[in-house]
């Protein structure tokens, strides 16, 4: 089937109409994510299950609400390490951290939306 060079852009713009109306059709999800890691090493080998780790999390879909703190702690004044980190409801966070010895000491925030807003009001 030959298609007229004049009818090609007609078909174009039918193929683009009907992949909007397809993607207007399909559910949106999306997400909002906090999380808090934090973790000594003492030998900077990730091989050896020496590491001391705490870590939390919560995620909820975009409509709805972070209806908690997150929090995570970790102490060892015999290794000679501590951290700790928190985020807030509204996304307040803070880290802090402390190492008498040597090793890797980490405190981690994530917080994170996967949310796509269309400001143009069309699929």
């Amino acid at each position: 089937m030959l298609i007229r060079p004049a009818a090609a852009p007609c078909l174009l713009r039918i193929a683009f109409a009907l992949t909007l109306l397809v993607l207007g059709a399909l559910p949106a999800f999306a997400t909002v994510e906090q999380q808090i890691i934090v973790r000594f090493d003492p030998d900077f080998d990730a091989s050896t299950p020496d590491d001391t780790g705490s870590s939390d999390s919560i995620r909820v879909p975009t409509s709805g609400d972070i209806d908690r703190a997150i929090f995570a702690s970790i102490n060892d004044p015999g290794r000679g390490f501590s951290a700790s980190g928190s985020v807030g409801v509204f996304g307040n966070l803070g880290v802090q951290g402390m190492q008498i010895r040597s090793g890797a000491l980490l405190s981690q925030v994530v917080i994170e939306s996967d949310e796509f807003l269309n400001l143009s009001s069309s699929p």
